[in-house]
């Protein structure tokens, strides 16, 4: 990218960078408050996987973390616990853990961290203590992250709506002038019409 590339993107995202990294910082201390001996380094993963440009998407983001957690330490110690440290383990956590995340999800896309986390217990010594360690600490991250996200640099809600209102009527205009030019010869047009209709039903949607 060129220079004025890198400058307008380093605009846009400098106030992101510096959210995730005070949630981190938030995150670590609250840590080391509860136990001076650990290095909560997945209290600090939380934000960075959760924090987002729209600050009340991290609850969503956040709560859909948290259930992967908690469902992917259950299934990489019982794995472990069944099968050992082998490839038919690593297969069977894939398995199912991303099919548990399609259902364990809020938003429209999968929910990978039941996987992620069931397979990062194959890196412990000690299963059973990595899960433990693995909850509290990422639990703690979430929490910060979800009550500080809305706080540090919150975007101007207003001016996105405001934008995303002149988007949709724009559509809707000239979807209303498309269809005034071609019902004068539906037949002749019909499938036009049948594509403008979808178009239509689209904008509807987005601005539902």
């Amino acid at each position: 990218p060129d220079r004025a590339t890198l400058r307008k993107r380093f605009l846009v995202e400098w106030p992101q960078i510096v959210r995730i990294v005070i949630a981190a910082v938030v995150s670590w201390e609250v840590c080391q408050l509860i136990d001076t001996s650990a290095v909560p380094i997945f209290a600090v993963v939380a934000p960075l996987v959760a924090m987002r440009d729209q600050p009340f998407s991290a609850l969503n983001v956040s709560f859909d973390r948290l259930i992967g957690v908690v469902v992917g330490v259950v299934l990489g110690v019982v794995v472990v616990h069944v099968f050992g440290s082998t490839l038919l383990s690593v297969v069977v956590v894939l398995v199912i853990g991303l099919f548990s995340g399609v259902v364990l999800r809020i938003g429209p896309v999968l929910n990978i961290q039941v996987a992620l986390t069931g397979l990062l217990v194959f890196t412990s010594i000690d299963p059973d203590t990595y899960g433990v360690t693995r909850l509290w600490e990422t639990l703690i991250g979430a929490a910060v992250t979800v009550v500080l996200s809305p706080f540090l640099f919150p975007p101007d809600a207003a001016k996105q709506y405001r934008l995303e209102l002149h988007r949709v009527c724009v559509g809707l205009s000239e979807h209303v002038a498309q269809a005034a030019s071609l019902v004068e010869e539906a037949p002749r047009n019909r499938q036009e019409l049948v594509e403008l209709h979808e178009k239509a039903r689209r904008t509807e949607t987005s601005a539902q």
